[in-house]
């Protein structure tokens, strides 16, 4: 923020506090404008020298550094990454520290619990879907104890290659 001030027939832009200002150029100044942003700046000058009728502009500022994630450049973002990923790399929880993270989880349902996806939704996830083969290589195999089916790339102690004999969707999709 810029406040500009005529101070003895000139325009003066500061943006410190009112009190510093004071202490700089003293008390005989009158507070003409004020801008919000760097980028409006120069044009709210240009007309401010036409209304006063003057051409001395002192410019004494500081332009402050701005913060936040879209003003770095990409390589500042990927040290600030790293940096962030080191700092608890090797360190491993103590036990009061996974006692008090199990005890925040439990109980809490998820987000989307007793809720279901409209039609369009589950519509436009189909068509997302489609050309994902997440079964590439697996085969059907069944638990004889359970009953459940599964698909496995590798067969697993206690599961039987095929569909489930007994269950009616198996026969009717039997391989």
């Amino acid at each position: 923020m810029f406040k500009l001030f005529l101070h003895n027939n000139s325009i003066v832009v500061y943006n410190q506090s009112d009190k510093e200002f004071k202490a700089k150029y003293g008390h005989s100044f009158e507070q003409i404008a004020f801008v919000k942003d760097d980028s409006n700046l120069t044009p709210i000058i240009n007309k401010m020298k036409k209304q006063y009728r003057t051409e001395d502009v002192i410019l004494d500022y500081k332009i402050k550094k701005k913060m936040g994630w879209k003003y770095f450049t990409e390589e500042q973002k990927l040290l600030y990454r790293s940096m962030m990923s080191k700092t608890r790399a090797g360190r491993p929880l103590s036990e009061h520290q996974k006692k008090r993270i199990s005890e925040g989880k439990t109980g809490k349902r998820g987000n989307h619990t007793g809720k279901t996806h409209s039609k369009n939704t589950r519509n436009v996830m189909a068509l997302r879907a489609l050309g994902h083969k997440r079964n590439v290589g697996k085969k059907w195999c069944y638990d004889p104890i359970t009953g459940k089916e599964y698909r496995k790339e590798a067969l697993v102690d206690g599961l039987l290659w095929g569909r489930n004999p007994d269950l009616e969707f198996g026969k009717m999709f039997s391989l």
